[in-house]
Protein backbone atom coordinates (compact mmCIF):
# COMPACT_ATOMS: atom_id res chain seq x y z
CA UNK A 1 0.00 0.00 0.00
CA UNK A 2 2.77 2.38 0.86
CA UNK A 3 4.12 1.88 -2.69
CA UNK A 4 1.75 2.86 -4.59
CA UNK A 5 0.71 5.96 -2.31
CA UNK A 6 4.44 7.18 -3.09
CA UNK A 7 3.92 6.36 -6.63
CA UNK A 8 1.15 8.51 -7.06
CA UNK A 9 2.69 11.11 -4.80
CA UNK A 10 5.61 11.40 -7.01
CA UNK A 11 3.16 11.19 -10.06
CA UNK A 12 1.06 14.17 -8.82
CA UNK A 13 4.31 16.29 -7.63
CA UNK A 14 5.86 15.66 -11.46
CA UNK A 15 2.68 16.06 -13.51
CA UNK A 16 2.27 19.84 -11.79
CA UNK A 17 5.55 20.68 -13.39
CA UNK A 18 4.36 21.14 -16.80
CA UNK A 19 5.96 23.91 -19.34
CA UNK A 20 2.98 26.58 -20.66
CA UNK A 21 2.25 25.82 -24.20
CA UNK A 22 2.20 29.40 -25.40
CA UNK A 23 4.26 32.31 -25.23
CA UNK A 24 3.51 35.62 -23.12
CA UNK A 25 2.22 37.76 -25.43
CA UNK A 26 3.63 42.22 -25.22
CA UNK A 27 0.20 43.87 -26.16
CA UNK A 28 1.44 47.48 -25.37
CA UNK A 29 3.73 49.93 -23.88
CA UNK A 30 1.81 52.89 -22.04
CA UNK A 31 2.82 55.47 -19.25
CA UNK A 32 6.16 55.91 -21.06
CA UNK A 33 8.30 59.12 -19.03
CA UNK A 34 12.07 59.82 -19.58
CA UNK A 35 14.04 60.88 -17.04
CA UNK A 36 17.24 62.95 -18.27
CA UNK A 37 19.11 63.25 -15.45
CA UNK A 38 22.73 62.58 -15.03
CA UNK A 39 21.91 58.84 -15.03
CA UNK A 40 18.76 58.99 -17.69
CA UNK A 41 15.90 56.42 -17.38
CA UNK A 42 12.78 55.10 -19.02
CA UNK A 43 9.84 53.90 -17.17
CA UNK A 44 7.03 52.81 -18.16
CA UNK A 45 4.14 49.92 -17.79
CA UNK A 46 3.60 46.79 -20.19
CA UNK A 47 0.46 45.66 -20.79
CA UNK A 48 1.25 41.73 -21.23
CA UNK A 49 -1.49 38.89 -22.34
CA UNK A 50 -1.09 35.14 -20.72
CA UNK A 51 -2.72 32.67 -23.30
CA UNK A 52 -2.28 29.30 -20.71
CA UNK A 53 -4.39 27.99 -18.54
CA UNK A 54 -1.61 28.06 -16.12
CA UNK A 55 -0.50 31.19 -13.85
CA UNK A 56 2.86 32.29 -11.98
CA UNK A 57 4.36 34.85 -10.63
CA UNK A 58 7.56 37.51 -12.73
CA UNK A 59 10.79 37.14 -10.41
CA UNK A 60 13.30 38.95 -12.32
CA UNK A 61 13.63 40.60 -15.46
CA UNK A 62 16.87 41.45 -17.12
CA UNK A 63 17.47 42.12 -20.48
CA UNK A 64 19.72 44.32 -23.04
CA UNK A 65 17.80 46.44 -25.04
CA UNK A 66 19.26 46.86 -28.87
CA UNK A 67 18.00 49.50 -31.51
CA UNK A 68 19.70 48.81 -34.83
CA UNK A 69 22.19 46.83 -33.68
CA UNK A 70 23.24 49.02 -30.50
CA UNK A 71 22.40 49.03 -27.26
CA UNK A 72 20.28 51.39 -26.42
CA UNK A 73 19.29 49.82 -22.77
CA UNK A 74 19.19 47.47 -19.83
CA UNK A 75 16.80 46.11 -17.34
CA UNK A 76 17.50 44.52 -14.34
CA UNK A 77 14.34 44.32 -11.69
CA UNK A 78 13.43 42.21 -8.98
CA UNK A 79 9.84 41.77 -9.31
CA UNK A 80 6.96 40.35 -7.30
CA UNK A 81 4.23 40.51 -10.55
CA UNK A 82 1.42 37.73 -10.49
CA UNK A 83 0.98 36.35 -13.77
CA UNK A 84 -2.93 35.73 -13.93
CA UNK A 85 -4.30 32.37 -16.03
CA UNK A 86 -5.93 33.40 -19.27
CA UNK A 87 -5.59 37.14 -19.04
CA UNK A 88 -3.63 40.65 -19.11
CA UNK A 89 -1.16 41.83 -16.88
CA UNK A 90 0.80 44.64 -16.42
CA UNK A 91 4.35 44.71 -15.32
CA UNK A 92 5.91 47.95 -14.26
CA UNK A 93 9.66 48.82 -16.41
CA UNK A 94 12.84 51.11 -15.43
CA UNK A 95 14.91 50.67 -18.28
CA UNK A 96 18.62 52.78 -18.09
CA UNK A 97 19.79 54.00 -21.16
CA UNK A 98 22.79 54.16 -22.81
CA UNK A 99 23.04 57.23 -24.31
CA UNK A 100 27.21 56.47 -25.38
CA UNK A 101 26.01 54.02 -28.35
CA UNK A 102 22.92 55.91 -30.22
CA UNK A 103 22.57 59.73 -28.67
CA UNK A 104 19.57 60.70 -26.14
CA UNK A 105 16.99 60.94 -28.81
CA UNK A 106 17.35 58.29 -31.09
CA UNK A 107 17.53 55.93 -28.14
CA UNK A 108 14.56 57.39 -26.48
CA UNK A 109 12.38 57.15 -30.03
CA UNK A 110 13.61 54.14 -31.05
CA UNK A 111 12.61 52.58 -27.73
CA UNK A 112 9.14 54.20 -27.83
CA UNK A 113 8.80 53.21 -31.37
CA UNK A 114 10.28 49.46 -31.32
Amino acid sequence: MKRYLLFIVVGLVFSGCEKPSEDIVLRRISDVVVDASSDPTLKANALFYNPNDMRGKLKKIKVDIYVNGKKAGHVDQDLKTKIPAKAEFTVPLEVKLALKELGFMNTVLGMIGG
